[in-house]
């Protein structure tokens, strides 16, 4: 399970949309990613979590249950299937410069720690706009305005 607003959504959107995603992969990614990096616009946004409220200009937010982002790009977070929490990594209002040297750290497995960045890790998480904005759910992706993200206590079996 993953989920993202901003950037990382714009990629997803570009990605769905691309022909060339099935046959090449890695390079319809690659394109999808630095097309949503030229696209980028900073969306304002209240972030609820742990009893906690805050505002935030933000140009990427993605919401994990596994370091995976896409293809390649992985974060280095502390996510585990069973453990109650999200990993949750926030890219602040960034130059395209900044987001772009983002990602090629999300190629070697770095993000923690780059400068417009932080993570943190959260059982429940509401984000909120004025304005819509971009929510990815793995891999689909509609305008939203809100978005509340929490886990079941227990694993959830599911038969196919």
């Amino acid at each position: 399970m993953s989920a993202s607003a901003g950037v990382v959504a714009e990629g997803n959107a570009l990605f769905n949309s691309c022909r060339a995603g099935r046959a090449l992969p890695a390079l319809a990614i690659a394109l999808a990613a630095l097309r949503a990096v030229a696209r980028n616009r900073t969306v304002r946004v209240r972030l609820r979590r742990d009893g906690r409220e805050e505002d935030a200009d933000l140009s990427s937010l993605s919401v994990l249950k596994t370091p995976w982002l896409s293809g390649c790009l992985r974060f280095d977070l502390p996510v585990a299937a069973n453990d109650g929490f999200f990993g949750v990594a926030l890219c602040g209002a960034m130059p395209r410069r900044r987001l772009l040297a983002t990602l090629a750290g999300l190629a070697r497995g770095r993000f923690a720690g780059r400068p417009g960045t932080r993570a943190f890790r959260t059982a429940a998480l509401e984000i909120e706009a004025d304005a819509p904005f971009l929510l990815e759910i793995d891999g689909e992706v509609e305008p939203a305005r809100r978005a509340a993200f929490d886990l079941f206590p227990e694993p959830l079996y599911v038969c196919a």
